[in-house]
């Protein structure tokens, strides 16, 4: 395996984990963005059947 091909392989290893590591991230974020809008819903329905107030 010539240098080049070595380098390139490494570059191509970094750059798949950078782009896992982001779409990770990104899954985060919609998981807890929906997570939120369960407890809001929640909260909205415990407030309305005479739940005690949270803040």
């Amino acid at each position: 395996m010539s240098r080049f091909s070595r380098w390139m392989m490494w570059i191509a290893i970094v750059l798949a984990c950078v782009g896992s590591w982001e779409v990770a991230a990104a899954g985060w974020i919609h998981a807890k963005a929906i997570l939120a809008q369960g407890l809001i819903a929640s909260a909205w329905t415990d407030a309305r059947h005479g739940g005690p107030a949270r803040r």
